[in-house]
Formats: structure tokens, sequence, C-alpha cells
């Protein structure tokens, strides 16, 4: 009788716990994707759109504030030198140029997204057997938009 009380108990905790974070994982799994594909990354030749570049930072930070960028053609303030020092190097000095992070394996980049794919889906699906196959749908309601709404306070706070 121990047996199926704690069963029946930890068949519950699963469901509530799985549909209080439901929400958190379809958003990582939706944003993991977006940046799986490299959606988020600025480049010279492509700017991801404000919506795509708010979700990348709640899902990295934690936080909708997008960091200010400084213009490319800004010059950084250079530290002074000495003047003996400037002496000895003569002609114009350039920074180094930024090395280039190495390219994503495809291989790679199709294994996560198919993750992240997986993971979505799962998530969807159990949430929507949740809903369908439980009598107590307002607790099944408000446990899920909890999910949705503590974060979003918590993240405006």
């Amino acid at each position: 009788m121990r047996t199926h009380v704690l069963t029946q108990w930890l068949r519950l905790a699963h469901l509530y716990l799985g549909l209080f974070t439901a929400p958190a994982i379809l958003f990582f799994a939706f944003t993991g994707a977006l940046q799986t594909l490299s959606l988020n990354d600025r480049s010279p030749d492509y700017a991801p759109p404000h919506w795509i570049s708010v979700l990348a930072q709640i899902h990295k930070k934690q936080s909708a504030q997008l960091p200010q960028r400084r213009p490319e053609n800004a010059a950084a303030p250079r530290p002074q030198k000495a003047a003996a020092v400037e002496e000895k190097q003569p002609g114009p000095q350039t920074a180094p140029p930024k090395p280039q992070p190495p390219g994503k394996p495809l291989g790679m980049q199709i294994f996560f997204l198919l993750v992240c794919v997986s993971l979505f889906a799962s998530t969807f699906s159990g949430a929507w057997m949740a809903w369908k196959y439980r009598r107590s749908r307002l607790a099944i309601c408000a446990v899920f938009l909890a999910g949705i709404v503590i974060p979003l306070v918590l993240m405006k706070w």
C-alpha cells in the first residue's frame, strides 16, 4: 500500500513540476534552435531581427536589455605612452586583427537542432496530454500559467 501512495505522489509531483517548467523548456528549446542556426549572430552582412536579439539576450543573460553597441568606426581610446617609447616605433600603429571564431561543424549543428526540435515536441506533447487526460484542468492551467508569469515578473523585478 505504501508503494502505491508513493507512486501516486511521485506521478502527481512529476505532472505539476513538468507543467511548471514546460514554458521555460519550450522557450529554451526554441531560442536554442535560433542560436544553433546562428540567427542571433550579427555579422557585417547580417543584422538579426530585434525580436531574435531580445530572445537570445533573455536566453543567455536572463535580461531583455540589449547591450549598447559601440559604433564600429569609433576609435577606442589608447592609453598614453611615454614619448621615448613612441619614438622607437615608426609608422602608424594598428590593432592586431581579431581572430575569427572556428566554424560550427555541420554534424553538431544538425544534432543540436534535432535535440531542440525533439525537446520542444516532447515538452509540448506532454503539456497537451496533461491538459487532455487530467480532470483538474483548472489546476493544470494555473500551474502552466505560473510557469509563464513568474519568470516574467522576476525578469522585470
